[in-house]
């Protein structure tokens, strides 16, 4: 079986720790649930983000991974292809290559950045063919559960007004991933 995995939300708790960040440096008030994809690829290396905050954020908080997914990914590469795909942007490709690498050594056979591709994950999942999809956002799990390619949606705060049904499953975490399959 060949699995995309999302890892924004999915492997790491992303908006979680760096929407707080955001909005100390930006003065934007943002609530979890009205978070949107695109508000990871505002401009991090403006002049009012210092790159030390960056940094910090990333090495401290953005980088983390979820507990079941160190335990998950491993098991699931010994029988399955594994493969991740994000929406950052190209400043952020060789960062998450290496993050990708740190965290779950070769687990992962491949990765696609949309930014890099210049597709979106919908166009990348249609070339690819997974057999199943991991991805929080309403923006890349309609279009794929539309591909007729089933998609296990985590639960968050930005995606509860998404329906389930027609190849969208919610789970509450990764743990599930193992039970679907």
């Amino acid at each position: 079986m060949k699995i995309l995995f999302d890892i924004d939300n999915v492997l790491t708790p992303t908006v979680l720790s760096w929407l707080p960040f955001f909005i100390k440096d930006h003065g934007v008030k943002v609530r979890y649930e009205d978070f949107n994809a695109p508000m990871l690829n505002l401009p991090w290396f403006d002049e009012g983000v210092p790159l030390n905050h960056l940094i910090s954020w990333l090495v401290t908080e953005g980088l983390k991974l979820k507990p079941q997914g160190l335990v998950l990914i491993p098991d699931l590469s010994e029988k399955h292809i594994l493969k991740t795909f994000t929406d950052r942007e190209a400043t952020m490709a060789r960062i998450t290559r290496l993050w990708l690498q740190i965290g779950y050594g070769e687990a992962f056979s491949g990765h696609f950045d949309t930014k890099i591709e210049g597709k979106t994950k919908a166009e990348i999942c249609k070339k690819e063919k997974p057999d199943l999809v991991i991805d929080d956002f309403p923006e890349n799990v309609i279009p794929i559960a539309k591909l007729g390619i089933p998609v296990l949606m985590p639960d968050c705060p930005w995606n509860q007004h998404v329906k389930t049904g027609n190849g969208i499953t919610r789970i509450s975490g990764l743990a599930e991933v193992k039970k679907y399959i």
